[in-house]
């Protein structure tokens, strides 16, 4: 039997993507994660929800900056509040069944999967807009083998592509190595496994 689970989450409009980029920019955040994969989850679902619709593009949520926190000891987040993302994440637990792994909900951008010695208490306050406009699900593969790859989405491809190329480089100080090591990698090994 098939282990599938169930994911969903939201996007953002141009101007928070760009304020959160400047933020990365501004204090100089380790490893900071591309534009394109900024997210904030509001379904893990260890059950499969099959009936889910995501609802797409058009969403007019907003969020509000409370704080910075470091999950799995590495990953640097930034926290925001959100009436209508919280009731949008009961509706998915109470009137979908879907599951969810902790006790409660934060939602959260991630800014860096890889900033393991930053000190999030000297970071000044984020002061740019949280503006979600967009709501996508895809399902999730428990029973996660390489020649399943093949079905994961472009977007999933690409993020976990971009976790891998974190954890890389903070493994690499010598900028000349980086470089090297990057071209091959992204020139022959994306291409490969996106099937470009």
């Amino acid at each position: 039997m098939e282990n599938k689970g169930s994911y969903a989450a939201v996007r953002f409009d141009q101007e928070t993507i760009q304020s959160l980029v400047s933020y990365q920019q501004d204090n100089n955040i380790p490893n900071p994660l591309e534009k394109e994969h900024f997210h904030t989850t509001i379904m893990y679902s260890r059950k499969y929800i099959p009936d889910f619709e995501p609802l797409g593009n058009g969403l007019n949520f907003k969020g509000e900056f409370y704080g910075f926190d470091i999950f799995d000891g590495k990953m640097l987040v930034l926290k925001f509040k959100s009436k209508d993302l919280e009731k949008r994440f009961n509706t998915i637990i109470n009137d979908y069944g879907a599951t969810w792994d902790y006790e409660d909900y934060t939602s959260h951008i991630t800014l860096s999967y890889n900033a393991p010695n930053i000190d999030i208490t000297k970071l000044p306050p984020y002061t740019g807009p949280i503006n979600i406009v967009s709501e996508y699900a895809e399902d999730l593969d428990f029973d996660w083998t390489t020649d399943k790859w093949i079905f994961f989405s472009k977007e999933r491809k690409l993020l976990i592509i971009s976790y891998i190329k974190s954890s890389l480089l903070i493994r690499f100080n010598n900028r000349i190595y980086w470089d090297f090591w990057n071209c091959i990698f992204c020139n022959f090994f994306i291409r490969f496994i996106t099937n470009k």
